[in-house]
């Protein structure tokens, strides 16, 4: 697994430092957690064929702070992404805390 995973934005967003159109995101480390919680509840499912599928229940108002962690971009910068890139976002950061970011969950 990879230390940092990449996201491309829908469009581009403006940060203190001027427009990206992609945001890199760390693997976070204990002190998110410490510091804020746990962002989401994860659940594993199977579908009819006995396959499993992960559920997460986010809590986005702790996901927000560990977003921030993760990519060093203060809230107000993250509030003002589109829907679609948070919710983006938001996926490829829950596979990096839970470890199977490049994999097929499980």
């Amino acid at each position: 697994m990879s230390d940092t995973e990449t996201v491309k934005l829908s469009r581009p967003l403006k940060t203190h430092a001027g427009e990206v159109s992609e945001i890199t995101l760390k693997e976070p480390t204990a002190r998110s957690f410490f510091s804020h919680g746990e962002p989401f509840k994860v659940r594993v499912l199977s579908d009819d064929k006995g396959e499993s599928l992960v559920d997460f229940d986010f809590f986005n108002s702790v996901f927000a702070k560990f977003l921030t962690d993760m990519t060093g971009l203060d809230d107000i910068v993250l509030s003002s992404l589109r829907a679609v890139d948070y919710v983006s976002l938001r996926t490829r950061a829950a596979h990096m805390i839970i470890g199977v970011a490049g994999q097929n969950p499980i």
